[in-house]
């Protein structure tokens, strides 16, 4: 908290964001916070902001273990953003990576679907949303995306179509696919 709040602005902008009824949390470990409640509120967060995710360390010319580590942080993130009351109803979760390697490998929109989220929509990172950020920062340097990902849509029941002409039946419905692709 000391080190956010020695930056210049951060005060005003903390004062800001709670005077419009936000919340600011220090000191918190994304990977371990799955509902609401562990961050003192019942009903979970309308937005939850996560810019630029790194996980650091180890061996810095390893940039697989890399990737794999900064992808096991991601999909803990999504994991509990997708399960538990960490969103509350209609919550979004926002996070910014830069453009290109080895970013672009880390496949967010396909770890976000595997944890049930889909992205809702991607736009070029506002660097004037964020005063202290500097354009000169190695990761908003060449663009930046913000991700917002919201909770997927669970089907209960199988679509009207596939209902109609399988008799809603899945097991019909692929027996049927198979003999259409053998057919040359």
């Amino acid at each position: 908290e000391a080190d956010v709040l020695s930056r210049a602005g951060a005060e005003d902008n903390l004062e800001t964001i709670r005077a419009c009824g936000g919340t600011v949390l220090f000191g918190v470990d994304v990977s371990r916070l799955h509902n609401g409640h562990d961050a003192g509120r019942k009903k979970g967060f309308d937005r939850v902001v996560f810019n630029f995710p790194l996980v650091s360390g180890g061996r810095p010319r390893d940039p697989p273990a890399l990737t794999a580590a900064n992808q096991l942080l991601l999909r803990e993130v999504f994991h509990n953003a997708s399960t538990g009351s960490l969103l509350a109803e209609g919550g979004e979760l926002h996070i910014t990576v830069p453009r290109g390697q080895p970013y672009d490998g880390w496949s967010l929109p396909t770890l976000a679907k595997l944890a049930r989220l889909r992205v809702k929509r991607a736009v070029p990172f506002d660097l004037t949303s964020f005063p202290g950020y500097t354009s000169d920062a190695p990761h908003t340097g060449g663009g930046a995306l913000t991700y917002t990902f919201v909770k997927a849509e669970v089907r209960t029941a199988p679509d009207e179509q596939v209902q109609k002409k399988f008799g809603g039946s899945a097991k019909e419905m692929n027996k049927q696919r198979r003999k259409k692709a053998r057919k040359p």
